[in-house]
C-alpha cells in the first residue's frame, strides 16, 4: 500500500511524527517519508477543483 498526504507547512512535523509512531508494514525499514513542496494540483478528469 501507499500513503500520500498533503498538508500545510506548519503541520509537517506533526504529520511526520504521527506517521512514524503509527505506520507499520512488518518490514524494516517500513518505508520512507518524503517532504516536498506542491506547486499545483489538478484533477485528472479536468474539472475544476
Amino acid at each position: 500500500g501507499k500513503l500520500e498526504l498533503v498538508c500545510e507547512d506548519g503541520r509537517v512535523e506533526e504529520a511526520v511524527r504521527l506517521i512514524r509512531e503509527n505506520a507499520r508494514t512488518g518490514q524494516h525499514p517500513a518505508g520512507w517519508i518524503y517532504v516536498y513542496d506542491v506547486a499545483a494540483a489538478h484533477p485528472i478528469d479536468g474539472d475544476s477543483a
